[in-house]
C-alpha cells in the first residue's frame, strides 16, 4: 500500500480522473454505506454540528463526530441530499483523500495503515481500488 503513495501528485490526477469510472459503480453496489472506513481512519476528521433544546429552555450547541460516508452529510436544508448515493459519497471520500488534501497540503491523507480494510463489512480494499484507477489512468493518460 506505501508504494502507492509514494507519488500523491499522480494519485491525485488518477483519482480526479476516475470521476466516470466503472469501478464506482461496483463500489456503489458493494459498500454497504455504514461509515467503518472513515470512523477507523487517522486522518478522517469529519463532524456534523447539532443544535438541542434541554427541558429546562437551555440550548446547546455540539459538535458530533460524522462521516462523509454517511447518508445524510452532504444533506442541506431543504432536504436536498448533494452526494444521495453511496457511489457518490465513496468516491467523494477519495477525492477528499487524495485530490483535496494534495491540493491543499502536498499529500494525500492516507497513511497506509489499512484499517479500513481491516473493519469493512463488505471487504473493501482501498489498496486494490487504487491499483485498479492507477493502472486505467496509466493507460489513457502516460
Amino acid at each position: 500500500m506505501r508504494a502507492l503513495l509514494i507519488d500523491p501528485e499522480l494519485l491525485a490526477k488518477a483519482v480526479e480522473w476516475s470521476r466516470d469510472h466503472p469501478i464506482w459503480d461496483e463500489l456503489g453496489k458493494r459498500c454497504l454505506g455504514c461509515g467503518i472506513c472513515t470512523y477507523v481512519c487517522p486522518l478522517c476528521h469529519c463532524f456534523s454540528i447539532e443544535d438541542s433544546v434541554g427541558l429546562d429552555g437551555n440550548c446547546k450547541r455540539c459538535r458530533k463526530w460524522d462521516a462523509c460516508t454517511l447518508p445524510d452529510f452532504a444533506k442541506i436544508a431543504g432536504g436536498h441530499n448533494f452526494r444521495p448515493t453511496i457511489k457518490e459519497r465513496y468516491y467523494n471520500w477519495f477525492y477528499h483523500k487524495f485530490v483535496r488534501a494534495y491540493n491543499e497540503y502536498g499529500r494525500s491523507q492516507c497513511v497506509g495503515c489499512g484499517r479500513c480494510k481491516k473493519f469493512c463489512p463488505a471487504s473493501i480494499d482501498i489498496y486494490e481500488v487504487l491499483s485498479v484507477i492507477l493502472e486505467d489512468y496509466k493507460k489513457q493518460n502516460l
